[in-house]
């Protein structure tokens, strides 16, 4: 089992008020005139590049930049989003605060080092924003120490390109991790596995709540709250929306005053349930939630319910 990186690199780093969570956590700042901002991209199309030649920690049968190609639309075929991306020539750079949006498959195994990160962390998104949130650069750096796979059926002791690079474009376009583990920004994929490469009905509705299409406003929303039996709000529970089908098709984390809001959802009946974060994972693996709670642990300790 690898993990994706915990936390994004960012130019600015700030601490932020206490604000609704959403199913597909997004990443959010605190302007200088204490409004809280989503990180965004300001408008499209979105230029990335790549670099010059593969690393040799890449390997299989589809091109390393057909397979980039394939990610990237994943993402801007969503109709609910607005978002385009354009491709420019190969580049030589590595990641910086350049203007850039540079996916680094060749560095080497000092410069991970020199990153500070984990063996583990199979890439890492570094992103560089203003305080009104306006992204301004943002590179994808995959580990070179680990082996990747670009064919179609996984070799069981590789770890498959397209999903991880689909991850990684989510965290460029603004997505934190999600608490779903059918997700492509669910933080942990398994060696063998391709069950990332698509968005799913999770991650759609996040990134469609950043990047609204007319469309998008037609779907519904479920509100509420999670309250102990004592009446007091619950904090950091995961509460999942279940369709008629018995899917899952939607998480959320709740705020400091309990709240939840799903928006994105097809018209149907559901049912949702609550559970605490620490069934799934801790909250060290939501850099969002640190930034929006400073120093505030999540409720932790309570059984299941469903509604």
């Amino acid at each position: 089992m690898k993990r994706f990186p915990t936390l994004v690199r960012v130019l600015i780093f700030c601490c932020i008020l206490s604000t609704p969570l959403y199913a597909y956590v997004t990443r959010k700042v605190l302007s200088s005139s204490k409004t809280i901002m989503q990180i965004k991209w300001p408008g499209g199309p979105i230029n990335w590049q790549m670099t010059t030649t593969p690393g040799s920690n890449i390997s299989g049968s589809r091109e390393v930049g057909d397979v980039m190609r394939q990610s990237f639309r994943t993402w801007s075929s969503i109709p609910t989003a607005l978002i385009s991306f354009t491709e420019g020539p190969p580049v030589t750079v590595k990641a910086g605060n350049d203007g850039k949006n540079v996916v680094v498959t060749n560095l080497k195994d000092n410069d991970w080092t020199a990153l500070g990160l984990d063996q583990s962390i199979l890439a890492l998104t570094v992103s560089f924003f203003s305080d009104t949130g306006q992204l301004l650069d943002a590179d994808i750096v995959f580990n070179p120490s680990l082996s990747f796979s670009t064919n179609d059926t996984v070799p069981p002791d590789k770890i498959d390109f397209q999903s991880v690079l689909t991850h990684e474009i989510g965290h460029l376009l603004g997505l934190d991790h999600t608490p779903s583990v059918s997700s492509t920004m669910f933080w942990v994929i398994r060696d063998g596995m391709a069950n990332q490469r698509t968005p799913t009905a999770d991650d759609i509705a996040g990134v469609s709540s950043i990047y609204p299409s007319a469309s998008f406003f037609s779907k519904g929303t479920l509100q509420g709250t999670v309250r102990t039996t004592a009446n007091v709000p619950v904090y950091g529970a995961v509460v999942v929306a279940v369709n008629s089908n018995g899917q899952s098709v939607a998480s959320v984390i709740t705020d400091m005053d309990g709240r939840y809001s799903i928006a994105g959802l097809d018209a149907g009946q559901y049912t949702v349930y609550a559970q605490t974060l620490d069934v799934f994972t801790n909250s060290d693996d939501f850099p969002t939630l640190s930034r929006i709670n400073p120093g505030q642990k999540v409720t932790t300790g309570f059984t299941a319910r469903f509604r």
